[in-house]
């Protein structure tokens, strides 16, 4: 056997055996959420069958407002949806299929690019007892994914659970706009200066932040005394999606004046600018989007420099956690 029929035997091995190692993995992912909402059943049943609100509300359609919409068939019926195209967010449609009133609706969810897949959604509406006027709103998209994106699909659960987190709690405030909800706005390109920090570490469930920086902030302030520069930082420089943890740094700038040997530095350099307005609840799903918008702008990711996290209004600083300020620093090349 000569040496290049022997690499070819190989090579047919291997691919029969990555064939069918694909094979075995599960062919499609769910996602589910439910949220609680102060209006009835029908009130939801109506409001999601419309959708020209979805631009209120949608977690995709948030990338690109000037994304083409095209709407079809009767507004509220079976048979109607709509078509998006954009450059950022791909292109695709929504139909109705089925509606069961003041129970459920079923559509068809079917993407064309950036590739070619079909999901089938649900929402379920469910009332709530001894309050007539409120009901649960239960999300779920069953897909099915081409065989080689098969290993990818426990990061598709993730992000796509991101996204329907983020789409509730803006549906949220689409209806009321004094509930606690999420504002998202991409800012762009910006550079950033490196600067001198003091820090306390964390290592640990992600759960686990916001009793860690409500405790870490003040204790820094108070080191810091009149060396203190700007707003506090998070810099995390490792994220677990598996397992939900983290390990990340409080951090707070002080000038050169600061006494202490326990300066470190937080690097500078070129980021994609978010901005978050609203309750830290909604950081998980901000960053998600925030990746992804930064992906969908062609940008490729800093692997080596950690996300920032900039808190520019705090807790400390309003009464109404819609007021709270946040900046996500995403380390591009």
């Amino acid at each position: 056997m000569t040496t290049s029929m022997w690499l070819i035997g190989v090579l047919c091995i291997a691919l029969a055996g990555t064939g069918l190692w694909l094979m075995r993995l599960p062919a499609g992912y769910r996602v589910e959420r439910v949220q609680r909402f102060a209006r009835t059943a029908d009130f939801m049943q109506a409001y999601l069958l419309d959708y020209a609100r979805w631009q209120d509300w949608s977690p995709w359609l948030l990338h690109d407002p000037q994304t083409e919409l095209h709407f079809f068939g009767q507004a509220g019926q079976v048979g109607s949806g709509y078509g998006w195209q954009s450059q950022s967010i791909g292109q695709g449609a929504i139909s109705t299929d089925a509606i069961k009133p003041g129970q459920s609706t079923a559509l068809t969810l079917k993407f064309i690019k950036p590739f070619k897949s079909q999901a089938q959604v649900f929402f379920e509406f469910h009332e709530v007892a001894n309050d007539p006027t409120a009901c649960e709103l239960r999300w779920v998209m069953d897909a099915k994914v081409p065989l080689p994106m098969r290993p990818f699909l426990p990061m598709f659960e993730h992000m796509i659970g991101m996204d329907f987190d983020l789409g509730l709690a803006r549906m949220v405030g689409a209806l009321d706009s004094s509930a606690p909800h999420p504002r998202i706005s991409f800012l762009g390109v910006c550079t950033r200066p490196a600067q001198s920090v003091i820090t306390r570490n964390f290592s640990g469930p992600m759960a686990g932040l916001p009793g860690f920086f409500a405790k870490a902030f003040p204790e820094l302030a108070v080191q810091a005394g009149d060396a203190a520069t700007s707003e506090p930082a998070g810099i995390y420089h490792q994220i677990t999606i598996k397992d939900g943890s983290t390990r990340c740094d409080a951090a707070l700038p002080v000038t050169d004046a600061y006494p202490g040997t326990d300066i470190q530095s937080m690097g500078g350099g070129k980021f994609y600018h978010v901005r978050l307005q609203g309750d830290y609840r909604f950081l998980g799903p901000a960053w998600n989007a925030a990746m992804g918008h930064a992906r969908m702008q062609k940008h490729k990711l800093h692997k080596r420099r950690p996300p920032l996290e900039v808190y520019i209004k705090r807790s400390d600083t309003v009464s109404n956690s819609n007021d709270l300020v946040t900046d996500l620093l995403v380390p591009i090349r």
